[in-house]
């Protein structure tokens, strides 16, 4: 399939800490798909959540490979102030950097998936 044939919508999402949403996002998702009449995708990138919402997006991957890409991370603090510049009164990372980083991966998701002639094939997340 080249790129001009893929055409339906893609849900795109940065997540921490939202194991009580997911159920709701999870919910209109499915409406989505059920309604649109185009291919619908999923795409989620998560990091260092400590409420289960890793394994609860990656579950979800697990049910709906076609359709769902999910890539967690864990880094550690001092990880992720070794990429940050800026950072807040008591060392802590800046949020804008850290949201910026969390784009950033979604970003080389989608592109992995742009390249990709098999959606469902490339990059290395579930």
């Amino acid at each position: 399939m080249n790129e001009d044939d893929r055409s339906g919508i893609v849900l795109c999402g940065v997540c921490k800490n939202v194991i009580s949403t997911l159920p709701v996002i999870r919910a209109a998702f499915e409406e989505l798909v059920a309604k649109a009449g185009v291919p619908c995708w999923g795409v989620f990138y998560e990091n260092n959540s400590d409420d289960g919402t890793d394994a609860e997006l990656l579950k979800w991957a697990a049910e709906m490979p076609d359709q769902i890409k999910v890539r967690c991370e864990r880094f550690t603090k001092e990880e992720e102030l070794s990429r940050c510049v800026a950072r807040t009164f008591d060392n802590q990372p800046c949020r804008m950097e850290r949201i910026a980083y969390a784009r950033n991966q979604l970003l080389k998701m989608l592109i992995g998936e742009l390249r990709s002639p098999n959606p469902s094939s490339s990059g290395n997340y579930v």
